[in-house]
Parts: structure tokens; sequence; C-alpha cells
């Protein structure tokens, strides 16, 4: 399962970024964007992190408008997120700290309608923290 959605989050991430959003659905992005730029330099905590990046999974899921995608990302969110929260996981203040600006960066390139950005650092959000997150994550998940 986690495997799927990480594959699937870097689609999820160009496909966001290649919407005209003229529907009013960036103003979420946007303002999580706000939010994070804000806080970069202020460590952040784990529980604070998960709960962030299944917020920005939600919105970003909204924004692909595919409802099938929105559907897998809402289920997988769920079921991502209180595992997470559930896991001791030691993060260090570095490992939360490039994430978060490599996340921040990939909502930049959403933001700005670039695809191809939008996707290299998806990409990189994930290995980034899949990197760290890996010990921790039992083989029947990966």
């Amino acid at each position: 399962m986690v495997s799927i959605f990480l594959d699937l989050y870097v689609i999820v991430a160009r496909t966001a970024a290649a919407r005209s959003h003229a529907d009013g659905k960036l103003e979420r992005l946007l303002a999580y964007a706000a939010q994070e730029r804000a806080n970069l330099s202020t460590p952040m905590d784990w529980n604070t992190y998960v709960v962030d990046q299944a917020e920005l999974v939600e919105i970003l899921a909204d924004l692909s408008g595919n409802p099938l995608m929105n559907l897998f990302f809402t289920i997988t969110r769920e079921m991502l997120t209180t595992f997470l929260l559930e896991k001791v996981i030691t993060a260090t203040d570095e490992h939360l700290a490039q994430t978060r600006i490599t996340r921040l960066k990939c909502v930049e390139a959403i933001r700005d309608g670039d695809t191809t950005v939008a996707e290299v650092y998806a990409a990189r959000y994930i290995e980034e923290a899949r990197a760290w997150m890996l010990p921790y994550w039992n083989d029947q998940l990966i």
C-alpha cells in the first residue's frame, strides 16, 4: 500500500500542477504554502509534520480533479496518518527541515503550474522521507 501511495503522490502532484484551477481550489494550496513558508525556520515535531503532510495530500487530491485519485488519497491518508502517528519515529530536526523545504518547493511548483518541477520535487520529497522512515515501516506496508 505504501509503495502505491508513494508512486501516486508524484502523479497527483503533476496532475494538480497541470490543472488551470479556475474553480478556486488553489486557495487552500496558497494558504498552505504561505503558512509553511512562514514557519519553515521553526522546528516541527513529528505529529505536526504528519498532520501537515496529511493536509497537503488532501489538498493535492482535491486539486487533481480526479474523483478516483481523490478517493484513493482520502482512504490512504486516513490509514497512513493513523499509522504514522502511532509509530515512534525518531526523525531528526534536519530530516524534517529538509523534507519540509522539498515539500514546499513542490507546492510552489504546483502553484506555478510547472508540472515538470512539481513532479521532480514530489519524487525528491518521497525519496527523502522514505530514506529515513524506511527502518520504521514493516515489510507488509512497503
